[in-house]
């Protein structure tokens, strides 16, 4: 009976050791959207230049925001975006990261129409003022894999997409595996399943001693 009640608080710790390791910013459903974002999954989003005064139709609620708009909405530092930006979108986030952490997510840019005189970009910026661009449009869509890794304390991570010289051409950036990990990571499900299994077959071993 002892073995059985140690067994459930084992679980139960380990379970609750699980839950409580997940961040709240390894979802992007609780991230501040600005301008044309549609969350599809904690894991995935569309970040558009669409505008509503162009004509265009937005992904999300929302069309993109003047660049003056955007800076304050994704908490940048006044006059950070290029002098080359007209409107935009984008996703952010400020934490408090109690140990070193690492962001990553896959990404697709692509456009509606390619013009190599309105070259839209997709960016991130670091904790408000560290500006990066992902990639600029081309012919066909562009792809990579952005990965950052934070020490411990507090910060801000945005990212999006910005319009280019004109709003004639709506440009998508689509974000996927979204992940968030640390130097202390938390075992994966399957490797949960694996421990539990080892320590239920420990509980009959000793239950067949016995008898």
């Amino acid at each position: 009976m002892h073995k059985q009640l140690l067994l459930a608080a084992l679980v139960g710790g380990l379970w609750a050791a699980s839950a409580s390791a997940a961040p709240v910013f390894a979802d992007l459903a609780q991230w501040t959207s600005a301008g044309d974002v549609s969350v599809g999954s904690a894991t995935s989003a569309r970040i558009t230049t669409a505008a509503v005064e162009s004509g265009e139709q937005p992904a999300g609620a929302s069309g993109a925001l003047l660049f003056y708009e955007l800076e304050p909405a994704l908490a940048l530092a006044p006059g950070l975006l290029p002098a080359d930006t007209i409107e935009g979108s984008g996703l952010q986030f400020s934490f408090s990261a109690p140990e070193a952490t690492t962001i990553s997510f896959a990404w697709t840019l692509g456009t509606a129409l390619f013009d190599a005189d309105y070259l839209d970009r997709a960016f991130v910026v670091i904790d408000g003022s560290l500006f990066e661009s992902l990639a600029d449009v081309a012919l066909t869509a562009v792809n990579g894999r952005f990965s950052h890794t934070f020490g411990a304390g507090e910060h801000a991570l945005a990212f999006g997409i910005l319009d280019v010289n004109s709003t004639d051409l709506v440009s998508t950036l689509d974000i996927s595996d979204f992940r968030v990990s640390s130097a202390a990571e938390v075992p994966e499900p399957g490797t949960w399943a694996l421990m539990l299994a080892g320590i239920a077959g420990l509980a009959g071993t000793a239950r067949r001693r016995r008898g």
